[in-house]
């Protein structure tokens, strides 16, 4: 895929590979769906707990955040639609993993964070989300790992995700600076996807086959 300069043609490669990519990811299998997000889980809670050692070493020589060293890991992550990659109890597992999980709510064109206790709902925008208070805290306060929905990724942390701009606007990298991760479909995976300067970079990516860092 070409790099394009021109706002307009990069609008609507972002279309054109969303457009793409979703009929292409209606078209597998509920075999093939569940056997695909099982190796992403496993791939992602290891990851996670791998981080989570490492940052444990950290702290531990850290005096300043030497209380911390214990705590549990706090991610945020997302309740998987259907056919995208990660699989609708992609929550649950990070909490039977040990992990805090934060999840995003939408409100009106922005998103609140809240600690996923098990409990949700299906939103007027068709999604699952968290039915517990927000938290209060900044997110990036927070947070040590942010795994981010996307339609694609590329080699370079690029990512196109679904159009609304929510993430782009709530987890720009200048103000959450920890672990970006996106978890993709092996195929979803590009040397190249349409992006703007403004976009959200992640810098990890998770496939069913692979975990790719920066």
């Amino acid at each position: 895929m070409a790099v394009m300069d021109n706002p307009t043609d990069i609008s609507q490669a972002k279309r054109d590979l969303r457009a793409s990519t979703r009929a292409r990811r209606e078209s597998v299998s509920p075999e093939q769906r569940a056997a695909r997000d099982q190796m992403i889980q496993a791939h992602l809670v290891d990851y996670l707990r791998r981080h989570q050692a490492e940052t444990k070493r950290e702290t531990q020589t850290d005096s300043a955040n030497a209380g911390r060293s214990d705590a549990p890991l706090t991610v945020t992550a997302f309740v998987p639609m259907d056919s995208e990659p990660g699989g609708r109890w992609l929550p649950d597992v990070l909490r039977a993993a040990g992990f805090r999980v934060i999840l995003p709510r939408v409100a009106q064109k922005n998103l609140e964070w809240v600690p996923y206790t098990g409990d949700l709902e299906r939103s007027s925008w068709g999604l699952m989300e968290p039915t517990d208070e927000k938290i209060s805290q900044p997110l990036p306060e927070v947070v040590d790992v942010a795994i981010i929905p996307a339609i694609g990724l590329d080699s370079a942390g690029h990512r196109l995700g679904q159009g609304g701009g929510f993430y782009d606007r709530q987890l720009a990298q200048g103000n959450l600076n920890v672990t970006r991760l996106g978890i993709v479909d092996q195929w979803e995976f590009h040397t190249h996807v349409p992006h703007a300067s403004h976009d959200l970079t992640v810098n990890t990516v998770i496939t069913e086959h692979s975990v790719f860092e920066m």
